[in-house]
This record gives structure tokens, C-alpha cells and sequence, in this order.
């Protein structure tokens, strides 16, 4: 029942002007229902207790007595509580005599604190469902779709509208480190570290090819344009094509190390792959050698291209980079963070860079000149994956968030917004050796 509320959230949000003195308000909703959605789809009677806990606290008088004002002071109209109406906690109120007038003497759990995390804040959503580390996210050409790839040897597919767990796909024998989208949509691969390539029907969640070549653990996986070819890297030192209807292995491409990430260029005619200092340029259609450059002096887990191909930012050891591909030149970097690097991206417009890694942040920097704009902090283990969704796109929660308290080893895929798109990261507690 509490899926197709989430969705009617959803609807009459849309449905409802900007300017309208209520949106607020029921923006604020859709967010907290989608907060708990999980818990409340198995344990329906909750659903009072948990939307009581997260909405009331939110701008009731007695929320004053526990939080301090942020870094640079509250907002030019003051914290919620000082704000002026309409009130969540006076439609709380409402709600609570309703509840007791319809069901008197009923039992529930009032916390006497706000939630660690209170509503209108970056994160948007949570997605719960695996039970230990999350490694990797993608999410599908249209941005309906999220799939999660995680050391429980399993890959869980989301309907990022509702949030709703569709399909968990399991067969991997050892932790599935990296997950993506076929061009179409229809197909998903993923890479682990039992050595294998596995490609996955979406429609039904079922195995339709087991890829066996590389050595050691997969690293890195996309599709080409086409989708008809599949493109894997490992700590074999290799990168491999495959034909993804007869799972043939079709070249190899050898490098001097171990090739720890892979990335595809926007244009999809090219790509780029990495064995530690230094990047390869690779033609996508034939494999041919495009040039290279040396990024660093340390060891570069992760990279990705810009919107227009033509920057490249690079996760090298504990700072990024961004660097002009034409030229090789820097054209910025970052100050040092407290822990490896192990996800960057570019959002959509190009303007932003994120970051994340075992410091457990997420960062955001000016693409242009390298200045901070912001963290997202919340994580209890490292910030393994990022992903940016197409406007429009919506999805919900699995444990610890950014911003929110989370176990010790976290195992959740959550979201905030940032210049209006949506960003995605994942957390876990493998380390870096």
C-alpha cells in the first residue's frame, strides 16, 4: 500500500504550482514518507509514528533547544521554527487528536529529539535492501531505473520513482564491484571480484551470460553504443571487449599494471582507462590507441570525463584533478582530502565536480576554477560510488545516508540535489591497501 502513496506524493507535488502556499508543505511530506518508506511498507502500522517523528520536530518551538546555527549563521528568514506559516507541526497536531479520537488508547513511540537529519536538506532519499556494503550504482538511460552492485554478491534494482525494489539479482560467487546500463536499457552488466562479467535481462532480473577471461577482480564495465559490445576492465591488467549476444571475447587490450577504473567519454566514440599515474585513450569501435597522459604521481582510483569530453577530473590518491585532455595541462586541484579518493563526476550542466571517498564525504567544487561549494557529510563508511540522474528522476532509500546516522558499515545508496540535478553515491567499508 505505502508504494502507490509514495507515488499520489509524487503526483500531487507536480500537480501542484510552486507559488502555491501549500507546496511547501507537501513537498516536505513527499519527503519524509519517502524517508521511511521501507520500514512502513513492512510494518504498516507504523506509518503515524515514523511521518509524526520526522515532520513534527521540524519546525516545532521545542527543535530550537538542539540544533546550533550552521557554519555562516541561519538564513536570511531564520531557522523553520521562526519562519512564517503554514506549520507542519500544527498539521501534526491535527493529525495526532485525529488519531486519537479514531482509535483511542492506540501505543506509538514519540522521540523526545529531532532526527539527526531534518527535513528540507540535501538529501532527498534513501534506498534500504542490501545488508553490507554498497560498492557501485548506475542508473538507466531515462532515469527511471537505479541498480546497486554490492559485497552481499548481489545486484538490487530500483524503480527510482518509487523507490520500490524490483528485481534482486544474485549469482555471483564473491563481492559485485561495478554495475551499468546497456544504451537501450534493457541489459545490465556487472563486474566482481570472483573474475567474472555477468549480463542481466532487466525486464526479468534473469542471467543471460556469464563472462569468463579476466585474472583478477573486474574493475570497471560499460556498453558500447551499439550495446552489442560490452567493455571490462581488471587488475589483469587488461581491458577486454566482449560480444554481449554470443559472451565471445573479441580483443584484449594490455596495459603495463593493474587497470583500476575505466571511463566512457559523452561522445561514446571514445574512452579512457587508467593503471595508476597514467591515462589511456582508447578509439571505443576498434580498441585503437588514441594517446595518454600522466595525471599524477600517486595512484588515480577514479575518473570521469565532462559533459563535452573535453576536461577530464581524476580522483589521484587524495586530491582531484581536473585536467584539459587537448593539452594535458591541470587546471586545478583540490586541497587534500582526509582519505582516498574512490568516486568523481561531473554533474550534467558541466558547472560541478563531486567527489567521494573514505573521509566519508561528498564534495562539490566549481568545475571551472576548483573552489569549494559544498559537503555532504553523514556517511559511516567510505563514498564508494556516484551517480548523476536526468532531471526528473526520483528515487528513495537502503541504511545510513548523507546526512543521517547509518551503521558502521554502511550499505546504503542515497541522493541530495545539487544545481537542481540529482547526484547518487553509494557507501562502503572496503578498504584501500
Amino acid at each position: 500500500m505505502i508504494l502507490p502513496l509514495v507515488q499520489d506524493f509524487a503526483d500531487a507535488l507536480a500537480a501542484t504550482p510552486r507559488e502555491h502556499p501549500r507546496y511547501r508543505i507537501l513537498k516536505l511530506l513527499d519527503e519524509a514518507i519517502r524517508r521511511d518508506v521501507h520500514f512502513i511498507d513492512r510494518h504498516p502500522t507504523t506509518f503515524f509514528q515514523c511521518m509524526w517523528n520526522t515532520c513534527w520536530w521540524y519546525d516545532c518551538p521545542e527543535a530550537a533547544e538542539h540544533y546550533q546555527p550552521p557554519k555562516g549563521g541561519w538564513p536570511t528568514n531564520g531557522p523553520a521554527w521562526q519562519q512564517p506559516g503554514p506549520w507542519l507541526q500544527t498539521l501534526l497536531d491535527v493529525w495526532l487528536s485525529d488519531k486519537e479520537g479514531a482509535t483511542p488508547g492506540f501505543y506509538w513511540l514519540r522521540s523526545l529529539r529531532p532526527p539527526a537529519t531534518p527535513l528540507g536538506t540535501a538529501q532527498q532519499a534513501v534506498l534500504r535492501g542490501h545488508n553490507v556494503a554498497v560498492n557501485a550504482v548506475a542508473c538507466s538511460p531515462d532515469g527511471s531505473l537505479l541498480a546497486s552492485a554490492s559485497t552481499d554478491k548481489s545486484i538490487r534494482l530500483w524503480n527510482s520513482h518509487t523507490g520500490e525494489q524490483i528485481a534482486v539479482m544474485t549469482g555471483h560467487e564473491r563481492s559485485v564491484m561495478t554495475v551499468a546500463f546497456s544504451n537501450d536499457g534493457r541489459r545490465i552488466a556487472s563486474g566482481s571480484d570472483d573474475q567474472t562479467v555477468r549480463i542481466w535481462d532487466v525486464g526479468t532480473g534473469n542471467s543471460l551470460l556469464v563472462l569468463r577471461g579476466h585474472e583478477q577482480p573486474v574493475t570497471g564495465v560499460f556498453f558500447r553504443s551499439d550495446s552489442n559490445t560490452l567493455i571490462t576492465s581488471s587488475e589483469d591488467k587488461t581491458v577486454r571487449f566482449w560480444n554481449t549476444d554470443t559472451g565471445k571475447e573479441i580483443a584484449a587490450l594490455v596495459h603495463e599494471n593493474q587497470v583500476l577504473c575505466v571511463a566512457l567519454a559523452p561522445d561514446k566514440e571514445r574512452f579512457a582507462s587508467s593503471d595508476g599515474a597514467d591515462v589511456y585513450f582508447w578509439e571505443t569501435a576498434t580498441g585503437n590507441p588514441l594517446g595518454s597522459l600522466r595525471v599524477a604521481d600517486t595512484t588515480a582510483f577514479c575518473m570521469a570525463f565532462s559533459p563535452d569530453g573535453l576536461l577530464l577530473v581524476v580522483g589521484n590518491s587524495d586530491e582531484v584533478e581536473v585536467i584539459d585532455i587537448a593539452t594535458g595541462t591541470v587546471r586545478w586541484t583540490s586541497p587534500r582530502h582526509d582519505g582516498f579518493l574512490l568516486c568523481v563526476a561531473f554533474t550534467l550542466d558541466g558547472q560541478t565536480v563531486l567527489s567521494g571517498g573514505s573521509d566519508k564525504r561528498v564534495r562539490l567544487w566549481d568545475a571551472q576554477t576548483g573552489a569549494a561549494k559544498a559537503v555532504f557529510a553523514g556517511h559511516e563508511g567510505n563514498v564508494s560510488g556516484l551517480c548523476i540522474l536526468p532531471d526528473g528522476g526520483q528515487c528513495l532509500r537502503p541504511t545510513g545516508s548523507l546526512g543521517s546516522p547509518g551503521q558502521q558499515r554502511s550499505n546504503a545508496v542515497s541522493y541530495a540535489r545539487t544545481n537542481g540535478r540529482l547526484s547518487l553515491a553509494t557507501t562502503t567499508a572496503r578498504s584501500i591497501s
